[in-house]
């Protein structure tokens, strides 16, 4: 439904503004004038729309004319009410709805241009300060080359062509009938925003504006109108412990307002200023009245709303509009920068995505067509959606030699996602292993998100892509690496809003970002057991990036959101979490492995080397793109890079003090400790793009050192992605073995699952199928499994404690050479095979093994061991003494850990729970106004002053609000 109030507005201006609404493209457009003056519009307004509907509203004021349409019409599901000096152009209407349907705004505003020049803007947006004072966003005036074209989430917006939602408008109770002109769009905006809404002004719609609505007050009235209903918004707006401290300062900025005015000659605005309080004291009734109507629909409290207006209070009073490279005036608030839609992205940024992907999908080809191999920790899901949620359920594991125990989260969880695939269980194997790449990236693009400029988080997501860790772990089969690397991102970016230091905040509630942090990390925990350590140590890097660049604040936040996230992630884990409270062994387990020596050369640790896949000097190139903020940066830009550098330098500084023996404590991979590291760098990386928009300019530097090493880093980048993706792309399987132990073994499956028994697994820890096991001595690793190879459900099989101590102590008699019948031995236990790969898997490029030799030996020397000759690659020997009648002990499932399902039930309701709280703060319970999606021009945003205020962290959903009426016009 359009409103047109008019005033005695001149017969060709309105019928212009008339023919502009008629032109409208939007289907099913009703037209409502509202007439306030003294001739009578209704022929002129029939000549050009004779289905519209003239209300003679007599000499009121736009709020109350405007207020009409809510006794007049129902069924509406949206308002523009429109002046009689507005003109929109034909697509306005459908361009303003589709910006509020895709971003749920309660109020949207288009750019508005010269009447008779519409190259000149007018108006897009405005802020204010606290006492209310408005800011526009650009200069009356300006030439319009499209600067600030896109979408800005704004305090207010013009109200010569506004789109209000009807069910919000009637929410609030429509214009404020007391503000007859001047300030009735302001008044509107801010109870829109006290209510949980969202405005918004969109470049896609345009309008011509004359200025001229209704013989518009001009000179002394105006002033003293402006004055006076400013101080009726502060009034009636803010709650009452906020105007005990807004009050005496506004009071205070209106008469140093009138002495400046005094002093610069103009006496009447003097007078306006001093008089608009008088004039709002003696209303004290309609005060009080407009007070509790606000009271009753309030869902935000003023210091949420607060966090939309600009900061200070004298700055809009005595600045104007500064230019910071052709961009918008240093006055923008924090939530004030320009957007474009997502889906708009540039030409260049769209073909450097296709590229990622594409390079993705080639190098991972043959891994797509023909599965990924069942290498190293990348073992099969095992049987089906059932059989894998059940043995989640039971509380019993079978590894070893049977035990009660906390399955893996990833047994449950790829149970439920392999019913939801429809059992297909290769195809989520393969997402849960290639999915991980394109995951990692897109992490990387979202963590640079609030640095401001889509070329910054490009060049994240260009940076992280371009990483080797990832293709060394497919290549080794490290599942927990390849997620490591895929989760990394998540959680840095998760610390950083949290801290809410800009431009990753402000923050409204901690505790729905620990609730947040603390559900990335325990998703991340499903893959990598170490989650809740990675996101500790980079809680540290960021603690100690901070002290370095001389910046405390947000220390006290960072803490709390590292400490509160690694808690909530263990808790979320609660089954396996009460194994590990229990027993000291299956801590060190979780841990990791003590006094681990990868062969990592200083040169491996700085290149995030940990395979063969980044070779050269180039895979250095990284770490000189992302030195360019360190050099180039200003402000939070270098306060950041600074943080992200510490966090790298914590990373790679554990993994390098473990490899000279200056750390013999229990840690992760290294793979798995450099994945913070990785995002670390790409986060630099995205910084130093962005300090080339704000902190490099032009001019001065355009020659000097600062050009050069802008240069110099866009060059490292470039050669640092081709040294890691050129080469690994060219095998289709970044370097992951052709084939596997699990075809040659299949042969195996039927036999030990007939005879209920179990193979016993040996060998270094690299070549063990699962990497996980229990460590016996001389290098050596075993596991035991009842089935032919390790599964989900035999992963991380110490971390409920040592249960191998009788298969260890068998092992051990026979390379001692105090045996020669192993196999009587191993028979009680119920092993019927004993497997030990010597290489990764079965294939002629596979790297030898590097368990002791002396092992085939010890075994070849076992009467009661039989060889079956199967692969090089496999020593593969059937127990002779094993008899398929015998039982192995401790194989009733389904008995459980004491209190197992309460267990599981707690994990339940913690998921549940924390998911609530984010969700709730999300949908306005907590933080009601959130932020537009990232920024999506390839420009920095516009705020110079940043230091105090920067783009906002986290996208959320608007809160929930009166439902639109189906099938209604606008």
């Amino acid at each position: 439904m359009a409103v047109i109030v008019t005033h005695d507005a001149p017969a060709d201006r309105l019928g212009e503004v008339l023919r502009a609404v008629a032109a409208q493209d939007h289907p099913n457009l009703d037209v409502l004038v509202v007439d306030t003056g003294a001739d009578d519009p209704t022929a002129g307004v029939r000549a050009v729309l004779p289905a519209a509907v003239v209300h003679r509203a007599g000499d009121v004021g736009f709020g109350a004319a405007a207020n009409a349409v809510l006794d007049r019409v129902s069924g509406a599901a949206y308002f523009l009410f429109c002046h009689d000096d507005a003109a929109p152009d034909a697509g306005a209407v459908s361009a303003m709805v589709a910006a509020a349907e895709r971003w749920e705004a309660d109020v949207v505003g288009p750019k508005l241009l010269a009447w008779d020049d519409p190259r000149r803007l007018r108006q897009l947006g405005m802020t204010v300060d606290r006492a209310g004072v408005p800011l526009p966003y650009v200069e009356p005036g300006e030439l319009d080359q499209g600067q600030h074209d896109g979408l800005r989430d704004v305090f207010a917006v013009p109200g010569a062509c506004t789109l209000v939602r009807a069910s919000r408008f009637a929410q609030v109770g429509g214009f404020d009938e007391a503000i007859s002109f001047i300030g009735d769009d302001l008044s509107l905006c801010w109870r829109v925003r006290v209510a949980g809404g969202r405005v918004l002004v969109t470049s896609a719609a345009t309008a011509r504006h004359a200025e001229a609505f209704g013989g518009r007050p001009a000179g002394r009235r105006r002033d003293r109108l402006a004055a006076r209903h400013r101080v009726r918004v502060v009034l009636t707006s803010y709650q009452r412990r906020s105007l005990l401290t807004v009050v005496p300062l506004a009071l205070g900025l209106s008469f140093v307002a009138a002495l400046a005015a005094l002093l610069t000659g103009r006496p009447a605005r003097a007078r306006a200023e001093v008089a608009a309080w008088p004039w709002n004291l003696r209303r004290r009734g309609s005060l009080a009245d407009a007070r509790r109507s606000v009271a009753r629909f309030r869902r935000v409290p003023d210091r949420q709303v607060r966090r939309h207006q600009v900061r200070g209070y004298l700055g809009p009073r005595v600045q104007r509009l500064r230019r910071a490279g052709g961009h918008d005036a240093a006055a923008v608030p924090v939530r004030g920068h320009m957007v474009l839609d997502p889906a708009d992205w540039s030409p260049a940024t769209a073909a450097v995505a296709l590229i990622v992907a594409a390079v993705l999908l080639f190098g991972s080809r043959h891994l797509i067509t023909r599965g990924v191999p069942a290498v190293g920790e990348m073992v099969p899901l095992g049987g089906g959606a059932g059989d894998l949620v059940r043995q989640w359920l039971t509380g019993w594991r079978g590894v070893g030699l049977g035990h009660a125990g906390a399955p893996p989260a990833l047994v449950g969880a790829a149970g439920a996602l392999t019913g939801l695939a429809g059992g297909h269980g290769g195809l989520v194997r393969m997402l849960l292993t290639l999915g991980l790449l394109p995951l990692g990236v897109v992490g990387a693009h979202r963590m640079a998100a609030p640095i401001g400029a889509k070329r910054a988080q490009v060049a994240a997501a260009v940076a992280y892509a371009a990483v080797p860790l990832p293709y060394d772990a497919l290549a080794a089969g490290r599942w927990s690496a390849l997620a490591a690397y895929s989760a990394a991102p998540w959680l840095l970016g998760r610390l950083a809003r949290a801290s809410g230091i800009a431009p990753f905040g402000p923050r409204p509630s901690l505790v729905a970002d620990i609730a947040a942090t603390g559900l990335v990390t325990g998703l991340a925990a499903v893959l990598v057991p170490q989650a809740p350590l990675l996101l500790v140590v980079i809680g540290i890097g960021l603690a100690v990036g901070g002290l370095l660049a001389l910046e405390v604040r947000g220390l006290g936040r960072l803490a709390a959101a590292t400490a509160g996230g690694a808690a909530l992630a263990a808790l979320l884990h609660l089954p396996t979490t009460l194994d590990l409270l229990r027993s000291p062994a299956a801590r060190g387990a979780w841990l990791g492995v003590a006094g681990l020596h990868e062969g990592l050369s200083p040169l491996d640790v700085l290149g995030l080397r940990t395979g063969p896949t980044a070779k050269g000097a180039l895979a250095f190139c990284l770490l000189g793109a992302a030195a360019v903020p360190l050099l180039v940066g200003r402000r939070w830009r270098l306060g950041w890079a600074v943080r992200a550098w510490a966090v790298a330098g914590v990373a790679g500084g554990l993994v390098w003090a473990r490899e000279i023996g200056a750390l013999d404590g229990r840690l992760p991979d290294a793979g798995v400790l450099l994945a913070p590291a990785a995002a670390g760098l790409a986060l630099a990386t995205g910084l130093g793009l962005a300090a080339v928009g704000r902190d490099v300019g032009a001019g001065a530097w355009r020659f000097g050192a600062r050009r050069l090493v802008v240069g110099a880093g866009v060059l490292a980048l470039a050669a640092g992605t081709f040294s890691a993706l050129a080469l690994a792309v060219v095998d289709g399987r970044w370097g992951a073995p052709p084939d596997d132990f699990a075809r040659l073994m299949a042969y195996v499956e039927g036999d030990v699952a007939g005879s209920s028994s179990r193979v016993l697994w040996v060998a270094g820890r690299d070549e063990l199928p699962g990497r996980d096991g229990w460590a016996a001595g001389g290098g050596l690793w075993l596991t035991a499994v009842p089935r032919s190879v390790p599964d989900v459900a035999d992963r991380w099989p110490a971390t409920s404690g040592d249960r191998a101590g009788r298969l260890r102590a068998a092992v051990a008699s026979a390379l001692d050479g105090r045996t020669a019948r192993l196999g009587r031995r191993l028979a009680p236990l119920g092993v019927q095979y004993v497997a030990v790969p010597r290489r990764l898997a079965p294939s002629d490029d596979a790297p030898v093994a590097r368990a002791p030799a002396g092992l085939v030996a010890a075994l070849a020397d076992q009467l009661d061991l039989q060889r079956i000759p199967l692969d090089a690659g496999l020593v593969l020997y059937r127990n002779t003494a094993f008899e398929p009648g015998a039982a192995p002990p401790a194989t009733r499932e389904g008995r459980g850990v004491g209190g197992y399902r309460w267990a599981l039930a707690g994990q339940a309701v913690l998921w549940l729970a924390a998911l609530a709280v984010v969700v709730r703060s999300r949908s306005g319970a907590t933080t009601p106004e959130p932020p537009l999606p990232p920024p999506g021009r390839d420009d920095p945003p516009p705020a110079e002053d940043d230091d105090a205020a920067g783009p906002p962290a986290e996208p959320s959903a608007a809160p929930d609000r009166e439902p639109a009426l189906a099938g209604a016009s606008p």
